[in-house]
């Protein structure tokens, strides 16, 4: 189905809409790395996509961009948390991450196969800062309008996906030697809850405006 083969790529232009329509030009440092992460996105994806329909590999792109996700994911996260203690510690996780990253592509999933081991350890990750978030918001006053807080849509659009997605791309491996006629009803999901994901994010964006409307 054309709609879910490539959500992968239009997906991602909904929140890059949102941010110009709120921002124009004048983004803020927290939403600039989420544009690029958008924009990254959907060149890499939409190159993957390019690479498919000619029935050429494209699994080495998932590689790139579980490295290039948990990066600028980590600094958004450092942005948004402040805490000294957990931020502190985000450089040494990206490194270590593009260590194993690099293990696990040499030793046990090169570019022929999906890199299911560092896709499950960057979804884990994620999920665990979110939850931080989440943690440090309830202890917020803004935990009493949390339908109005823009960090709040955008977190939840990342925690969604991932805890959502983690088992499929943690069981990828086994389902497709096991059980090939699973494997596609995984993806569907899969890209499901990647249009749910932007499209949260997107709305949490725009909850921006109106931030700056009530502040004039």
């Amino acid at each position: 189905m054309w709609v879910l083969d490539y959500s992968d790529t239009y997906g991602s232009v909904f929140p890059v809409l949102a941010i110009l329509i709120v921002f124009g030009n004048k983004v803020p440092k927290t939403v600039v790395i989420l544009f690029w992460y958008f924009i990254v996105s959907i060149i890499l994806f939409g190159y993957s996509n390019y690479l498919a329909d000619r029935r050429i590999n494209n699994l080495f792109i998932y590689h790139l961009f579980s490295i290039i996700e948990i990066t600028l994911l980590l600094y958004f996260f450092k942005q948004v948390i402040k805490i000294k203690s957990v931020t502190i510690g985000i450089k040494w996780i990206i490194l270590l991450f593009l260590i194993i990253s690099v293990l696990n592509f040499l030793f046990l999933e090169s570019s022929d196969s999906l890199n299911s081991n560092t896709l499950s350890i960057e979804f884990l990750v994620i999920i665990i800062f979110c939850s931080i978030y989440y943690f440090k918001f309830s202890q917020s006053d803004q935990i009493v309008v949390f339908h109005k807080q823009p960090y709040f849509w955008i977190v939840t659009g990342f925690f969604v996906y991932f805890t959502t997605t983690l088992l499929v791309f943690s069981l990828y491996k086994y389902t497709v030697t096991s059980y090939r006629s699973f494997i596609f009803d995984f993806w569907i999901f899969q890209e499901v809850m990647y249009i749910i994901k932007n499209l949260l994010i997107a709305y949490g964006i725009l909850c921006f405006r109106k931030i700056k409307l009530t502040s004039h």
